[in-house]
């Protein structure tokens, strides 16, 4: 007897169980990534084919919470990403592991897909000490900015109380 799972939650996928979730992932990526001649088209090579899966997902979609340590999803710009990711894009959200939003937004469907993903999961792994390190660079970066601010606006109040008191 063949029994079926719901992979995305939207709709019921004929994948057998395969005792975990990471096997029917793998299998949607997998069936996702066939015949890479079809439109949209795909690399053929499968270095190349890693190439545009790491650079569609790292840092695009894919990221690292710096304070836990945990994959996260993000929300891109699908005009921001890289051309060569868009084929990659199509064919997730086609096999509904990614989200197409309004406004040309782009994110993962659930969260399982970055921890069961064999890939992905390596990818983040990889790459997680630079993921925080520009994190970090962001804070640091919005704290300067927002200090920066903050002084423009002491010096302008100092400068409005002053002409207030020679008035």
């Amino acid at each position: 007897h063949t029994r079926y799972i719901s992979v995305t939650g939207v709709q019921t996928c004929a994948l057998p169980i395969f005792g975990k979730v990471r096997g029917a992932i793998e299998a949607v990526v997998r069936e996702a990534l066939a015949d890479p001649g079809r439109a949209p088209a795909i690399p053929s090579d499968p270095g190349a084919l890693q190439a545009a899966l790491r650079e569609t997902f790292i840092p695009w979609l894919a990221d690292v919470d710096p304070d836990s340590g945990k994959s996260i999803r993000r929300v891109a710009r699908r005009a921001e990403m890289p051309a060569a990711s868009h084929a990659i894009v199509d064919r997730f959200a086609d096999a509904r592991l990614l989200v197409l939003g309004e406004g040309g937004t782009v994110e993962i469907a659930h969260e399982a897909l970055l921890r069961q993903w064999t890939a992905l999961e390596g990818w983040l792994i990889e790459a997680s000490g630079d993921l925080q390190l520009a994190v970090e660079i962001e804070r640091s970066a919005d704290a300067w900015t927002n200090n920066g601010e903050q002084e423009d606006r002491d010096r302008k109040s100092t400068r409005l109380n002053s002409s207030h008191t020679d008035i």
